[in-house]
Formats: C-alpha cells, sequence, structure tokens
C-alpha cells in the first residue's frame, strides 16, 4: 500500500529514487509543516512505502508540496517546496545519492508572487537544465525558465510557457504521457477535478491542450512513475483525506488509460 500521511492532511506525493538502488522512492508532503519520507522496501515492479524518517524535511510551512531534481549537477536529488507563503523554497542535498541531507539553499529559492504554491520540474525547452511550473491559488500556472545552468540555476518568469484553465489551487506533475518526446502535464485542483494537459507543441515550444484525467476526490496531486516496470507511466494521486491512491496504466506508452490500482494505495506516519 501507498502512505496516508494522516486524516486531511493534503497529501502532495512526488517520486525520486532517493537511496540509489534502482526503484522509485516517495517524498509526500502534507498541511502539517514537514515533507516524509517512504523508502520502497518492495521491488521496481511491485513497490512497497515504508516510513523512513531520516528522509523527513525540516519545519517548512504549512500545505507543503515538495519536488526533486538534481539542480547543481552532482548526481543527487535536491528539493524545491512549495507551501502557503510566498517563497518556493529550495533544499540542497548534501548528504548523497543514497542518503539525502537537506540543507536550505536560499539562492534558488524562488517567489513567484502567489501563495499554496506547488512547483513541478521539467527541460520544457530542451537546453538540458531543469525549468518550473508552479501550481498555485490563482487560476493560472506559472512557469519559470532557468537561465542559469545545470548547475547553478536561475529561475526567469516565462509566461508564454504559463498554464491557463487549470483551476485554483493546481498542482502540475510533468512526463512524456504520449511517448512523443517533449514534456505532457497532469494538473489537479481544489475542485476535484484533474486535467490532462498534452504537449500540442513540441520539446522547445510547449503548447497545453487539455483533457480529462483522473481523480480520487478534492484537491488531487499527480506524481507519475512507472510503478510495475512495464514501460509506460503510471500515477499516485494525493487527496485532501491524507491518503494517496494508486493507479495503473492498463493502456499504453502511447495512449494510456489508468485503472485504480488499491496495492499502491498510500502507511500512515
Amino acid at each position: 500500500n501507498a502512505p496516508s500521511v494522516g486524516g486531511s492532511q493534503y497529501a502532495q506525493p512526488t517520486f525520486a529514487d532517493l537511496d540509489g538502488d534502482g526503484d522509485y522512492d516517495l517524498l509526500i508532503g502534507r498541511k502539517d509543516n514537514y515533507c516524509y519520507g517512504y523508502k520502497n522496501t518492495g521491488s521496481i515492479s511491485s513497490p512497497i512505502w515504508t516510513y523512513y524518517s531520516s528522509w523527513n524535511t525540516a519545519n517548512i510551512g504549512s500545505y507543503n508540496a515538495p519536488a526533486l531534481a538534481d539542480l547543481d549537477g552532482d548526481g543527487d536529488y535536491d528539493l524545491l517546496v512549495g507551501q502557503n507563503g510566498s517563497t518556493v523554497k529550495a533544499y540542497e542535498n548534501t548528504g548523497s545519492t543514497s542518503s539525502p541531507t537537506w540543507a536550505a539553499k536560499t539562492a534558488w529559492n524562488v517567489s513567484p508572487g502567489v501563495t499554496y504554491n506547488t512547483p513541478a520540474f521539467a527541460d520544457i525547452d530542451d537546453d538540458g537544465d531543469y525549468d518550473l511550473l508552479i501550481g498555485n491559488n490563482g487560476v493560472t500556472v506559472k512557469a519559470f525558465e532557468n537561465t542559469g545552468s545545470t548547475s547553478s540555476p536561475a529561475w526567469t518568469a516565462t509566461s508564454s510557457w504559463d498554464v491557463l484553465g487549470a483551476g485554483t489551487y493546481a498542482s502540475p506533475s510533468f512526463a512524456d504521457i504520449d511517448s512523443d518526446g517533449d514534456q505532457d502535464l497532469i494538473i489537479g485542483n481544489t475542485s476535484g477535478i484533474s486535467h490532462l494537459f498534452i504537449n500540442a507543441g513540441d520539446k522547445n515550444s510547449p503548447k497545453w491542450a487539455g483533457f480529462a484525467a483522473p481523480s480520487p476526490g478534492s484537491n488531487p496531486q499527480p506524481a507519475y512513475a512507472d510503478l510495475d516496470n512495464d514501460g509506460d507511466l503510471d500515477l499516485l494521486m494525493g487527496s485532501d483525506d491524507g491518503f494517496s491512491y494508486g493507479y495503473e496504466n492498463v493502456g499504453s506508452d502511447t495512449l494510456p488509460i489508468w485503472s485504480q490500482k488499491s496495492a499502491w494505495d498510500a502507511p500512515d506516519v
């Protein structure tokens, strides 16, 4: 089962291999000021989520929304965390690829001018570094180009990449859903509706076309990964009831069909 972080805790999951063993682990934000770590003690094709407090963050602020990427090019995962304040806070991994330690890195912070921020990383312009989309309490998901480098990011607002019509308190997650080489999106919002945005542009210049996507209830918070090692992308959807819900892709890598998979549902802290 996937983790519950407690009732009405607004679970915000994100995937990464945090211990370097080749499978997906979890970091889950919630509204009580912390992000919580879960080690995959199962396998690459059959995950089991086990609470692992060594990966927890310090007190950040309420309604935490984590995103993981290697922001300094040293081979391990660093962390950006949105919360109910106006600053998305950055944390450098000063540990290792198998044992992360989160140290505040204010030079990487970003202030999008809105609150209840939910960041998501992707190389939107195909230049080799990580760019950002940030969902928030407004109706526009805001985009930021990395105008720095692979080892020293600098975030520049880029309105041409903004996503309109995603709803308030949007939570974006990137993946190449249709296997065409560019980054697509699933965005949950406070209404309980999830939107799939296929990139109808290209990997250098995105254009977002919206469709319906699965949702477990109010405030769905999506995260993608190939959880059964079959070559396509499955889903974990956080919800405001504190649980995260699994969806297996029973379609294909070019035409996904997500079917609820309770065996992947998210243990309590």
